[in-house]
C-alpha cells in the first residue's frame, strides 16, 4: 500500500512537471525534460513483480502506469508467482517410477528380509547344547535352517578345516542344512529309509548337509571325494529316551548310502563325518530288542571312506 502511494505521488510529481514544463521557454523546457526521463527511469526501473498491481496508462496504451512494464510481463510474472506457491505447497516434486523399477525394488526387499531371516534363524540352528549344559557353536559361516535335530554344528576351527580339505587362499568353507521329507526331496527320503532298514535301525529325523566353498563370491560345489569335517548334531527331544544305540545314515547323489556310528558318548549329541559336497542325513536309532547297528558302505558308495567306519 506505501509502494502504491509513493507511486501516486510521483505521478502527480511527473504530471505537475509536465505542466511546468508547458509555460517555460525551450532551453528550459529541454533540461526540465532530461530531468523528467531520469524520473521516469527512477519509477519504471523494477520488475512487475513488485508492482502493486498493473493499471494501463492512458499516455501509453498496454504499459503500466505505475512500473512501466506491458501487460504480458504482468501476467507471465503473476503466473510464475503461483507456479511458485503451488510448488511450495505439493513439496518437492518426485519423479514417477516404472512398473520395473518398483518391481525390482521389492525384489530386493524381499531378499534381504529373507537373508536377513536365515541370518536369525542360523544363530539358533548352529548351537548344539551338550548333556553338561556346554554350547558348541559352529565354526563354519553359512545357512543353518534344519530344525528336525537341535543344532548342527561343524566343531573343528576354520582355519584348520579348510586347511585339511586343501582350499585355495581366500577361498572359505561354507555350510548349509535343511530339513529333508517326502515331499521336498522324495529320492533323498527313501534311500534314507532304505539305508535304516539295511542297517536293521529305526529312522529319525532327515536333514542335508552341503559343504561347500565360497571363491570369490561364488559358492562352488565341492567333490564328495575331497574330504570330511566332523560335525555333531543336537538329538531331538524324545527320540533317545531310553539312552539306545544311536548311528547317522548319508545318502549321496544316486541313492549310495552308508551307516555311520555315532563317535561320542553324550546322549544329547551324534558325532559323525560329513563329507564335502552335498549329502543327505538321518539319525537312525537301535530297534527295540534289535541287534546293535554296525557301520558299512552300501551298495555303488562312492563317498570318503572315513577310518572311524571302515
Amino acid at each position: 500500500m506505501r509502494t502504491k502511494k509513493k507511486f501516486i505521488k510521483l505521478m502527480a510529481l511527473l504530471t505537475a512537471s509536465i505542466v511546468v514544463v508547458t509555460t517555460m521557454p525551450i532551453g528550459m523546457m529541454e533540461l526540465q525534460a532530461e530531468e523528467l526521463v531520469e524520473i521516469g527511469e527512477m519509477i519504471y526501473d523494477f520488475p512487475p513483480e513488485l508492482c502493486p498491481g498493473y493499471k494501463e496508462n492512458s499516455d501509453f496504451p498496454g504499459y503500466c502506469m505505475y512500473c512501466g512494464n506491458t501487460k504480458a510481463q504482468h501476467s507471465r510474472a503473476k503466473e510464475a508467482e503461483e507456479a511458485e506457491k503451488r510448488s511450495r505447497s505439493s513439496g518437492p516434486d518426485v519423479p514417477s517410477k516404472t512398473a520395473e523399477e518398483i518391481a525390482r525394488e521389492k525384489s530386493i526387499a524381499e531378499g534381504e528380509a529373507q537373508q536377513e531371516a536365515i541370518r536369525k534363524e542360523s544363530e539358533v540352528n548352529s548351537v548344539v547344547m551338550a548333556s553338561d549344559g556346554r554350547e558348541m557353536k559352529s565354526t563354519i559361516s553359512g545357512a543353518y535352517t534344519a530344525k528336525s535335530v537341535k543344532g548342527t554344528a561343524v566343531t573343528a576351527p576354520q582355519a584348520q578345516a579348510e586347511k585339511k580339505l586343501g582350499l585355495k587362499e581366500g577361498a572359505k568353507l561354507n555350510v548349509t542344512t535343511w530339513d529333508v521329507n517326502v515331499k521336498n526331496s522324495p529320492l533323498a527320503a527313501q534311500s534314507l529309509e532304505a539305508a535304516a532298514s539295511a542297517a536293521g535301525g529305526e529312522l529319525g529325523p532327515m536333514f542335508q548337509v552341503n559343504v561347500n566353498q565360497i571363491e570369490n563370491g561364488k559358492v562352488q560345489k565341492m567333490d564328495p571325494m575331497q574330504g570330511s569335517l566332523e560335525m555333531k548334531v543336537g538329538v531331538p527331544d524324545g527320540f533317545n529316551t531310553d539312552s539306545t544305540q544311536l548311528a547317522v545314515a548319508h545318502v549321496v547323489e544316486g541313492g549310495a548310502f552308508e551307516i555311520q556310528n555315532d563317535l561320542d558318548d553324550d546322549p544329547n549329541t551324534v558325532t559323525f563325518q560329513a563329507n564335502t559336497g552335498d549329502g543327505a542325513y538321518a539319525l537312525v536309532k537301535k530297534k527295540a530288542n534289535g541287534s546293535d547297528i554296525t557301520a558299512f558302505k552300501g551298495q555303488g558308495w562312492k563317498g570318503v571312506i572315513h577310518d572311524e567306519t571302515q
